[in-house]
């Protein structure tokens, strides 16, 4: 811990970086649980052909999701452009540079989770 606080002393750009993604994991994980609690048990029971309220448990969600799906790839591009395209300065500190790889490897994530749910999930439910 003590050497995390010295190498954001050395570089202040990484308290930055660190708050940024505090908030994105923050926002990431509320999407998550109310994702996996009403819009996948909504498609689930659409699929097995109980009745669903297609406006209220599917549409609306979606719209929400969407949103901050968008919300989240703002908050990475923000990150992106702090780390200067996840490339550490010269020199930087170890801890710098496995952070920006890191942040590297969660915008990847995130933009396979959008791509999953945008191009197949969300597609196929707005064709059915």
């Amino acid at each position: 811990a003590e050497a995390a606080l010295f190498d954001g002393w050395r570089a202040p750009e990484l308290l930055t970086v660190r708050d940024e993604v505090d908030l994105f994991c923050t926002e990431m994980r509320m999407h998550l649980k109310l994702e996996e609690a009403t819009l996948f048990p909504a498609i689930l029971a659409k699929i097995e052909g109980r009745p669903v309220d297609d406006v209220h448990e599917l549409k609306e969600p979606l719209d929400l999701f969407e949103d901050e799906h968008d919300a989240a790839a703002g908050l990475l591009k923000r990150i992106h452009r702090l780390t200067e395209g996840y490339r550490p300065p010269p020199g930087a500190p170890d801890l710098q540079r496995r952070l920006y790889a890191a942040c590297e490897g969660l915008a990847e994530s995130l933009r396979g989770h959008i791509y999953l749910e945008g191009q197949v999930l969300f597609k196929r439910l707005s064709e059915n």
